[in-house]
């Protein structure tokens, strides 16, 4: 999930196209003037109580632009998740991705996303 500033917004893509709309994921485009994003993965834990590892990271063209990852053990029954603040740089254009990753013991479990930077 994509928590960005400033959206949903109506004429705000491509700067201030007439008609056009903005949002978040999964209709993610990031304008220019979007500096401040967080990363979110959330899931929902059943039964899980071994200890667990988590990662997420930002790529762009096939370079890593920011990834952090930590350690936790969770609560059964719970709703757990993990956050990336991200300051964008106004080099980064195109298709970029997000992707988490938590490992509990046996289980591992992936999120991938999709969005533009204009």
């Amino acid at each position: 999930m994509l928590a960005i500033s400033g959206v949903p917004c109506f004429d705000c893509v491509n700067g201030k196209t007439k008609g056009t709309f903005g949002s978040g994921y999964p209709l993610a485009y990031v304008n220019t003037n979007v500096l401040d994003m967080g990363i979110l993965m959330e899931w929902f834990n059943v039964s899980d109580s071994a200890p667990c590892t988590v990662s997420v990271s930002l790529t762009l063209g096939g370079k890593v632009l920011k990834s952090a990852s930590g350690s936790f053990t969770p609560v059964k029954g719970s709703v757990e998740n993990s956050q990336m603040a991200v300051t964008r740089s106004s080099t980064w254009h195109g298709l970029a991705t997000t992707s988490g990753k938590v490992v509990c013991g046996a289980t591992t479990f992936t999120e991938k996303g999709e969005f533009y930077f204009q």
